[in-house]
C-alpha cells in the first residue's frame, strides 16, 4: 500500500497536480470511520492540534484521528490527498507511519502577487504575503533536508506541463505505487499559448519578479528549492539593481488598470508598448512582446471590422423594429376585436344550455303559431276577396283593367313597394348584410350565416333596379330619419363589409375593422 501526502502553498499548483494523479490511478481517501472526516478535514484538524503546545491529551487526540483514518482506508492500495495545511503534520505522519511518502510542491513567489487586484496590492500587503511565503517554504525546505529519501520536491507548474517526467518520479518514490501508463505527452500548444500573452500580463509578471528581488530571504529560499528540486523549470533569481518596492507596486497597479481597458481601447496597447520599451528590465522580452502586440493589433482590426458589420445589421434591425411596431398596432386592434368576439362566443356558449332547454317549448309554441298563422292567412284571403269584390262594384268601368293588372301581378310574382327614406336605407345591401351579422348570436346562427347572407343578397338583387330608379336620397323630405338609420350598428357593420370586398388588402383586415366598428358603437 502506498500513501502519498502532498503539501503545497495555496499559491502553488499543488491541487492541480493532485487532480492529475487522481486521473491516473491514485485513489482519493474515504472518510474516517468514526468521525467521517475527509483528507482535507484531517489536515485542518491536525494543523490545529499540532500548532498548540504539545500535551498528552493532544497527542492522544491526534493518534485517535490518524488511526481511525488509516483503518478506513486500509483496503485501498494507492491513495493520497493534497492540502496546504498538511505541512504542519508531515513530521507526525512520518513518525507514525514510516511507509508514508511525501510530495512537496512549490512555485515561484511571484505567483502569490497575481491573486490580488491592484486595489488590494499595497506595500504592507506585499510584506505580509512574502513573510507568509517565506515561513511556509522554509518549513518545507527543512523537512525535505531531513527526509529527502521519502520526499519529492517539485515545481508545480512545470510538473503539470511535463507529466511523463512527473509520473516516473512518483513511481521511483514508491515501488508499490501503480499509475496508469496513459499519461499525456508534453503539450506543445501550452508552450505556444504562453508566447501569446497580452503585453500587460508580461509586464505585470516582470514587475512581480522585481518585487520578489526586494526580499533577499525569499530569493534565497526559492533558489535553495530550485537547487534541490527533483523537477523544476524556473531559473535561479540573481541579484540585480532593484527599484523600490513602492515604485514596483505602483507599476503593477498601473499595469493592472491598463489591462482592464485593453479590450475596449486599442490605443492602450501603444501606451503599454512605450512603457515597456522605456524599462531596461523588459529589453530581454522585447521580441516576444512586439509579436504579441502585432497579434493584438490584428485582433483589434478584425474586431473593428466586425463592429462595423454589427452596426450595419443593427441599423437594419432598427428598420425592422419600426415595421414591427406598426404591425403591433394593427395586431393590438385585431386582438381587441378577437377578444370581443371571443367574449360574445363565450356568452353564447353560456346561454346555449338554456336555449336548448327552451327549444322544446319553442317547438310547441311554434306549432301553435303555425296553426294560428294558417288561420290568419285564410282569413286574409277571404278579406282580400271581399275587398276586390267591393272594389269591382265601385268601379265597374275599370273591371277589365283590374283583372288585367291582377294577372300581371300574379304572373310576375312581385308587388311594388312604397319606399320611404327609412325603408330605402334598410333595404339597401349594407344594412341587410350588417343586420344578418349583428343578429348572429348563437352557434346555430353562425353555422347558417353563409345561407342567410346569400338569401339577403338574392333578395336585394330583386329590388336593386327599383331602388336605383328612385330619386336620390338627399332629395327626400325625411332625410334626417334616413341618416339616423345609418348610425345603427347593422348599417355600420354592413357598410364596412361592402367597402372591404372591393380590395383584397381590406378583406384581410375585415375582422379588425368590424371589431373597431363594434367598439366605437359601444362607446
Amino acid at each position: 500500500m502506498s500513501i502519498i501526502i502532498q503539501a503545497g502553498h495555496e499559491s502553488s499548483s499543488s491541487e492541480a497536480l493532485m487532480k492529475l494523479l487522481y486521473s491516473r490511478g491514485l485513489k482519493k481517501p474515504v472518510l474516517s470511520n468514526v468521525q467521517q472526516l475527509s483528507g482535507k478535514k484531517i489536515a485542518d484538524t491536525l494543523d490545529k492540534i499540532l500548532s498548540e503546545k504539545q500535551s498528552v491529551g493532544n497527542t492522544k487526540l491526534a493518534e485517535n484521528i490518524v488511526v481511525d483514518f488509516l483503518l478506513a482506508n486500509i483496503d485501498q492500495d494507492d491513495w493520497g490527498w493534497a492540502d496546504s495545511k498538511n505541512l504542519t503534520a508531515l513530521s507526525y505522519w512520518q513518525s507514525f507511519e514510516p511507509n508514508t511518502r511525501f510530495a512537496l510542491v512549490f512555485d515561484h513567489p511571484k505567483k502569490i502577487l497575481s491573486q490580488f487586484s491592484e486595489k488590494d496590492l499595497t506595500i504592507d500587503k506585499v510584506d505580509d504575503l512574502m513573510e507568509g511565503w517565506l515561513s511556509y517554504h522554509s518549513t518545507m525546505l527543512n523537512f525535505f533536508d531531513t527526509h529527502s529519501d521519502k520526499c519529492l520536491l517539485l515545481e508545480g507548474d512545470f510538473s503539470i506541463k511535463h507529466v511523463v517526467k512527473t509520473k516516473d518520479l512518483f513511481k521511483s518514490l514508491s515501488s508499490s505505487l501503480m499509475l496508469k501508463s496513459g499519461w499525456q505527452v508534453e503539450d506543445s500548444s501550452a508552450k505556444d499559448s504562453s508566447l501569446i500573452q497580452s503585453s500587460s500580463d508580461i509586464a505585470h509578471e516582470m514587475m512581480a519578479e522585481e518585487i520578489v528581488k526586494n526580499y533577499p530571504e525569499v530569493v534565497s529560499v526559492f533558489n535553495s528549492l530550485l537547487n534541490k528540486a527533483d523537477l523544476k523549470g524556473s531559473k535561479v533569481i540573481y541579484k540585480t539593481k532593484r527599484p523600490e518596492v513602492g515604485t514596483l507596486v505602483a507599476a503593477v497597479a498601473e499595469i493592472r488598470s491598463l489591462k482592464t481597458d485593453l479590450d475596449n481601447k486599442s490605443h492602450i496597447i501603444d501606451h503599454l508598448q512605450q512603457k515597456c520599451k522605456a524599462s531596461e528590465v523588459l529589453e530581454s522580452e522585447n521580441e516576444s512582446l512586439t509579436a504579441s502586440l502585432f497579434g493584438a493589433q490584428e485582433a483589434i482590426k478584425k474586431l473593428s471590422e466586425e463592429r462595423s458589420s454589427i452596426k450595419k445589421k443593427a441599423d437594419d434591425f432598427e428598420l425592422i423594429n419600426k415595421k414591427n411596431e406598426e404591425l403591433a398596432l394593427d395586431n393590438d386592434a385585431l386582438i381587441a376585436a378577437l377578444h370581443t368576439l371571443q367574449e360574445s362566443i363565450e356568452r353564447m356558449t353560456a346561454n346555449n344550455e338554456s336555449i336548448k332547454s327552451n327549444d322544446q317549448k319553442l317547438l310547441v309554441t311554434n306549432g301553435m303559431l303555425e296553426e294560428e298563422n294558417s288561420w290568419l292567412i285564410s282569413e286574409l284571403h277571404n278579406t282580400q276577396n271581399l275587398l276586390e269584390k267591393k272594389y269591382a262594384y265601385s268601379k265597374p268601368s275599370n273591371a277589365d283593367e283590374m283583372v288585367e293588372s291582377n294577372k300581371n301581378i300574379q304572373a310576375s310574382g312581385t308587388v311594388a313597394i312604397c319606399y320611404t327614406p327609412e325603408s330605402r336605407v334598410k333595404n339597401d345591401l349594407p344594412y341587410r348584410l350588417g343586420s344578418a351579422l349583428v343578429k348572429t348570436k348563437t352557434m346555430k346562427d353562425m353555422m347558417s350565416l353563409p345561407v342567410t347572407i346569400a338569401r339577403e343578397y338574392r333578395d336585394y338583387l330583386q329590388i336593386k333596379k327599383e331602388l336605383e330608379s328612385l330619386p336620390p336620397l338627399d332629395k327626400e323630405g325625411d332625410i334626417l330619419q334616413a341618416e339616423k338609420i345609418k348610425t345603427h350598428l347593422s348599417y355600420r357593420v354592413g357598410n364596412t363589409v361592402t367597402q372591404s370586398i372591393k380590395s383584397p388588402k381590406k378583406i384581410v383586415r375585415l375582422p379588425v375593422d368590424i371589431g373597431k366598428e363594434v367598439l366605437d358603437f359601444k362607446k
